[in-house]
C-alpha cells in the first residue's frame, strides 16, 4: 500500500503476491502467460477538504485529461463519491512500476502534490492492483 507522506515522501510497502502455483515480489511485475508484460493498476482514494472541493474537483478534471499524457500512463479513470462529493477515486494504468514511481517523484520534486495535498483531508490511500485471471 502507498502512503503518501506529509513530509513529501512517498513510501511502499510491497508484500508477496501470489499467482498460480508462484510467488513473487509485486515489484517485479511477472509477464502473463504468452510471455507478454502486464499493466498495473493503482487506485488511489482521496478526500477533499469541504471548503475547497470545487478547485481538487478542477483539479481531478486536469489529472483525466493530463496524465494519460505522462510517458508510461496508459489511462486513468477519476470517480466521485455519488453520495459524497468530496470523496474521489482514481484508477491509473501503468505499464509498469517504475514508471509510475518516476512520475510520482517527480510530482514531490517539482511540488505538485504540495499543491494537491493542499486540498486534502487526510493522506489519500492507495495500493498497486493487477487484474486477476
Amino acid at each position: 500500500m502507498l502512503q503518501f507522506a506529509g513530509s513529501g515522501r512517498l513510501s511502499a510497502e510491497l508484500g508477496l503476491c501470489r499467482r498460480p502455483n508462484r510467488f513473487y515480489q509485486c515489484n517485479q511485475f511477472p509477464s502473463d502467460d504468452t510471455g507478454a508484460k502486464m499493466s498495473i493498476k493503482i487506485l488511489v482514494q482521496f478526500k477533499a477538504l469541504a471548503e475547497k472541493q470545487v478547485a481538487f474537483h478542477a483539479i481531478m478534471e486536469s489529472v483525466k485529461t493530463d496524465l494519460p499524457k505522462a510517458p508510461g500512463c496508459l489511462s486513468a479513470t477519476v470517480m466521485q463519491a455519488a453520495g459524497n462529493p468530496c470523496q474521489y477515486a482514481l484508477v491509473e494504468t501503468w505499464d509498469s512500476e517504475a514508471r509510475h514511481k518516476a512520475h510520482v517523484q517527480g510530482l514531490l520534486s517539482n511540488g505538485a502534490w504540495a499543491k494537491i495535498e493542499s486540498h486534502l483531508d487526510g493522506q489519500p490511500i492507495s495500493a498497486y492492483f493487477r487484474e486477476i485471471s
